[in-house]
């Protein structure tokens, strides 16, 4: 009895060890308010936006599409985007690879960007997931286990 129960708790820590994070949410730096990140992951890829300015202070987009490598951090290409103005009908995609992008996660709240772009540098934020409005968990929870004994040849008794 005792090793079964040895077993499954070994079992269980190894599950609660091998849970996946999802960095799926807008990511920014509070100290730098007028930019961010957005990511969408999917497992082990990611497909980031970013809102950011050019050098001549105009919005510019880019994206990111990144893979998780075996230390957890996602890393691939950056790709810049422009598009029709919104008023006209769209004409498609242009752009494409300027430069690389990673996104390496500190805990579940906080990772590191770091991307170059056209060779010209490269920058390293530390971000953490926004919080948009507090989201409450309140009201009443209850839960139950069952189970059925045959065969036990101590006598112990579970409540």
């Amino acid at each position: 009895m005792l090793k079964r129960f040895l077993i499954a708790l070994l079992l269980f820590a190894a599950a609660g060890r091998a849970a996946a994070v999802d960095y799926t949410d807008i990511w920014f730096n509070p100290a730098e308010a007028g930019w961010g990140v957005n990511v969408v992951q999917s497992e082990a890829f990611q497909f980031l936006t970013f809102f950011i300015y050019g050098s001549d202070g105009k919005p510019t987009w880019f994206t990111g599409q990144v893979t998780r490598d075996a230390s957890g951090n996602f890393n691939g290409t950056l790709y810049s985007t422009t598009g029709t103005y919104y008023f006209l009908p769209w004409t498609g995609f242009m752009g494409g690879p300027v430069g690389t992008v990673s996104f390496q996660p500190l805990d579940p709240y906080t990772a590191k960007l770091i991307y170059t772009v056209n060779g010209v540098g490269t920058v390293t934020k530390t971000i953490q997931r926004q919080n948009l409005t507090p989201i409450t968990i309140g009201g009443a929870y209850s839960g139950a286990q069952s189970a059925t004994f045959s065969g036990c040849t101590s006598n112990y008794s579970f409540h």
